[in-house]
């Protein structure tokens, strides 16, 4: 009965998007990776670009790195565009592409977990599987009113429990495409709008009048704090950059040049520019500092711009860009540049 209600609401409600009904492998892979990491307003036009530019696996195969992270840039968790990559040419130049047509054998693929793996088995070959994501389990949570922690062989144990009750195997992409879209319009994070959700009659949490709390989270680990201090250096329409190394926050991305500091005090800043480039008493023309860190998963990122008239070659292996002809820059960078060019 639940998956009858659910597809009919499905039916009558699903979102016009630019992968929806798809059976190409290739572009429901992409359109998933997208979605992994951004809402489904800003992923459509994310898609609409990255597929015009690789249309198909072998274009994006045979880009080059740099060119797939500038077209992936502002999605952020720029590995997955790289595990991208890799996987197009595994399928490209391994298996002569040929797209894996079972969820096995799609995990077999680079960057391809289980999610992934079940999405596109069951959207592009029928595979009757369930694409088991944060939107799902936060569903089934609030079904079942499963109050164990959400990482939980328990929470595991009732979890499947209450997808056996909902799911629908004959119709498997539909449903794990009217789920996504029940958990992303419905059954929100915040404030669910169980009024109008389909599977209201079977929910022990709207009974509990408990569905604001569920599913239950790990508590976040306390985030490392670091402070950059980025040196701007802009003349003739250019700007000084150098590509991050591959062992850090944002690989292979480019940024101006950054001294970190152990605190957020300038003194420390000028003490490093001093005993490490000789450098005393820098021309500095404006100084723009961050109203509130970035957050990334693990770390809050603390930042300053200085703007400077300092020739910035004594850093290493920088180059000067044109501002109308960048390289793939982190959200930092990307974002003060946005304001710099208006």
């Amino acid at each position: 009965m639940f998956s009858k209600n659910l597809l009919f609401w499905y039916s009558k409600n699903k979102r016009e998007l630019p992968w929806r009904g798809e059976a190409d492998p290739y572009k429901i892979w992409i359109s998933e990776v997208i979605l992994q990491q951004t809402r489904i307003d800003q992923g459509r036009s994310y898609y609409i670009r990255f597929i015009d530019r690789f249309p198909t696996i072998k274009s994006l195969a045979d880009a080059h790195e740099d060119e797939i992270l500038k077209y992936w840039q502002g999605l952020g968790y720029y590995n997955r565009a790289r595990n991208l990559h890799k996987g197009a040419k595994q399928i490209t130049y391994e298996l002569n592409g040929f797209f894996p047509t079972t969820s096995l054998g799609l995990k077999s693929i680079h960057g391809i977990g289980d999610y992934t793996a079940a999405a596109i088995a069951s959207m592009a070959f029928n595979e009757p599987i369930a694409a088991i994501d944060g939107n799902l389990k936060r569903i089934l949570s609030r079904m079942g009113a499963i109050e164990t922690q959400i990482e939980s062989k328990a929470f595991l144990e009732a979890a499947s429990k209450e997808l056996e009750r909902l799911f629908d195997y004959r119709n498997a992409g539909d449903c794990n495409q009217a789920l996504m879209d029940l958990g992303s319009m419905v059954c929100t994070p915040r404030k669910p709008k169980c009024h109008e959700c389909p599977l209201a009659s079977g929910c022990m949490a709207l009974v509990k009048k408990n569905q604001e709390t569920l599913p239950v989270k790990k508590k976040q680990k306390i985030k490392t704090k670091r402070y950059f201090w980025y040196l701007v250096n802009h003349h003739h329409k250019s700007v000084t950059l150098f590509k991050r190394g591959n062992s850090d926050i944002w690989a292979g991305l480019y940024e101006f040049p950054s001294i970190e500091t152990t605190k957020d005090d300038i003194g420390e800043f000028f003490q490093i520019l001093k005993t490490k480039y000789g450098i005393v008493n820098p021309s500095i023309k404006e100084v723009t500092s961050c109203t509130k860190p970035h957050i990334l998963s693990h770390q809050q990122i603390f930042y300053t711009f200085i703007e400077t008239n300092l020739e910035l070659f004594f850093y290493p292996e920088t180059k000067n860009y044109k501002t109308n002809e960048l390289p793939a820059l982190h959200v930092l960078i990307q974002k003060f540049m946005e304001r710099f060019l208006r």
